[in-house]
C-alpha cells in the first residue's frame, strides 16, 4: 500500500511540474505579445487601434505577477471619418470628447451615454476612449485616442410618400447640425422645423384639399444643398352638404362686411405665426366626447341654395349645448375671445405651426398665452356665431392649410 501511495504522490508532482511547465511557457508566450482583446474598438464600425495599456498579468493564483505596459509611439494619430452626427463606440468604455479648434470639452461620460449626444456642427475633434482589461491571465487599463472628422450626411425619411388630401407627412432630415438652415419649397407649405434629442430634423408637410390629386415635385434645401423628392397626393373622397340658415343668422355673420373684416383682422394673422417649440406629444385625440358628426371635413357645403360651394375645413361634432371641450394635446393658447363670424373661438398652437381651432363655444376656459395639456378643459360647446345649433366645429392646420383631425387621431407623430 504505502509503494502505491508514493507511486501515486510521484505521478501528481510530476503532473504538476509539466503542467506548471507548459502552462508558464504559455503564459510567457502570451504576455510577450500584445493582448487580442485590447487591439481596437468599433467606432461607427470602423476600427480604431489601442493607444496604450496597462496590464497585470498573474499566474498560479497570482503566485507569479508580471506588469506590462505598451504605449504607441507613432508620431501620426489614427483619424476617421464619421458621416453625420453621432458617434458609436461599440465597447463599454469612458470616453472624453474635445473640440480640437476651441479646445473645449464638449462630452465626458460611459458609452451608453454617448449614444444620446449629437454634434451640434461639423469640425474635427480629439476622442479619448479608457476601458477596463480583464481575462483570466489579467487584468488592467486599456487607452484608445483618436480624431474623428465629423461631416455631415443626410438621410430623409417621409412617413408617407403617398398621402391623401388632408393629411399631414412627417418629414425627417436625419445627419444635419442643429445650426443648419433647413426648408422645403414647393407647393406645400411646411411647419417650422424642429430638431428633436436624437439629432433628427423634423418638420410637418399639410396635404390641403385645396390642391388636386396628383403627384408634386418638392424640394429639400439644407444649407446650400438642394435635395428633391416627390408627394404623390392620392384622392380623397368628399362628400356634399346641402342646408339652410336663417337670414337673421346669416346677416350677422357670413354676410357681415364688419364680421368678415373683424374675423380677417383677428384670425388671418394666426395663419402666419409659427411658435418654435413642439409642445404636442404622441397622438392627438377628440376634443370631445360626443363622435357624431354633422358635417365632415373638407365637405362641399351648399347653403341656402347657393350654385357654388364652400369648402368645411374641419370637422362639425354635434353635441348639447354645455358639453365639455378639451385640448386635443398639450399646446400653447394663441387667441381665446369672442368673434362675431365663429362665436367663442380658442386657437391652440401645438408646436411649430400644427394649431387647432374651436369655433362657436358657449364659454371659454383659458386665455391667451395659457399652456395647456391634453385632455384639459377649455371651453363648453355653444352655437354663437354662424351656427344652425349646437356643435364644436374643431379644425387643425398649419398655415390655413387644413389637415384632417380625423387622421391626426390615429397616426403617432
Amino acid at each position: 500500500m504505502k509503494k502505491a501511495y508514493k507511486i501515486s504522490v510521484f505521478v501528481l508532482i510530476v503532473a504538476i511540474l509539466i503542467t506548471s511547465i507548459f502552462g508558464y511557457q504559455n503564459y510567457q508566450k502570451y504576455t510577450k505579445t500584445r493582448p487580442i482583446n485590447v487591439n481596437g474598438i468599433l467606432v461607427n464600425k470602423e476600427l480604431v487601434a489601442c493607444k496604450s495599456y496597462e496590464v497585470t498579468h498573474s499566474f498560479l493564483n497570482g503566485v507569479i505577477q508580471r506588469k506590462r505596459n505598451f504605449i504607441d509611439s507613432k508620431e501620426i494619430m489614427q483619424q476617421i471619418t464619421v458621416k453625420g452626427n453621432k458617434l458609436i463606440i461599440e465597447t463599454d468604455a469612458e470616453v472624453t470628447i474635445k473640440d480640437t479648434k476651441f479646445q473645449k470639452e464638449i462630452f465626458k461620460g460611459t458609452t451608453e451615454a454617448l449614444k444620446d449626444f449629437v454634434f451640434t456642427k461639423q469640425g474635427t475633434y480629439m476622442v479619448k476612449a479608457q476601458r477596463n482589461y480583464n481575462d483570466k491571465y489579467g487584468k488592467g487599463i486599456v487607452h484608445y485616442e483618436f480624431l474623428a472628422e465629423i461631416t455631415e450626411s443626410l438621410e430623409i425619411h417621409l412617413s408617407n410618400e403617398k398621402p391623401k388630401q388632408g393629411e399631414l407627412v412627417k418629414l425627417e432630415v436625419l445627419g444635419t447640425f442643429p445650426n443648419s438652415k433647413v426648408a422645403v419649397k414647393g407647393d406645400f407649405l411646411p411647419s417650422h422645423s424642429f430638431y428633436n434629442k436624437d439629432g433628427i430634423m423634423e418638420l410637418y408637410i399639410p396635404i390641403t384639399y385645396y390642391k388636386p390629386a396628383q403627384s408634386y415635385d418638392m424640394k429639400l434645401q439644407v444649407n446650400d444643398t438642394i435635395y428633391p423628392f416627390t408627394l404623390d397626393v392620392q384622392k380623397e373622397k368628399f362628400t356634399q352638404l346641402h342646408f339652410t340658415v336663417s337670414e337673421s343668422v346669416t346677416n350677422s355673420t357670413v354676410n357681415s362686411d364688419a364680421a368678415n373684416i373683424e374675423y380677417k383682422n383677428k384670425i388671418h394673422p394666426l395663419y402666419k405665426t409659427m411658435d418654435s417649440n413642439k409642445y404636442w406629444v404622441n397622438y392627438f385625440i377628440k376634443p370631445i366626447q360626443e363622435t357624431r358628426i354633422s358635417s365632415a371635413f373638407g365637405q362641399e357645403r351648399y347653403v341656402n341654395n347657393a350654385t357654388t360651394p364652400t369648402r368645411h375645413s374641419g370637422i362639425d361634432y354635434a353635441a348639447p349645448e354645455g358639453t365639455e371641450v378639451v385640448a386635443t394635446n398639450n399646446g400653447k393658447v394663441e387667441f381665446a375671445e369672442f368673434v362675431q363670424l365663429t362665436g367663442n373661438t380658442i386657437v391652440i398652437d401645438h408646436g411649430l405651426g400644427v394649431k387647432s381651432y374651436h369655433f362657436h363655444l358657449s364659454s371659454i376656459n383659458v386665455k391667451a398665452g395659457d399652456i395647456v395639456k391634453q385632455g384639459q378643459l377649455i371651453g363648453k360647446v355653444g352655437t354663437t356665431g354662424f351656427s344652425t345649433g349646437p356643435h364644436l366645429h374643431f379644425q387643425m392646420s398649419i398655415q390655413n392649410q387644413p389637415i384632417n383631425p380625423e387622421l391626426m387621431y390615429q397616426i403617432k407623430f
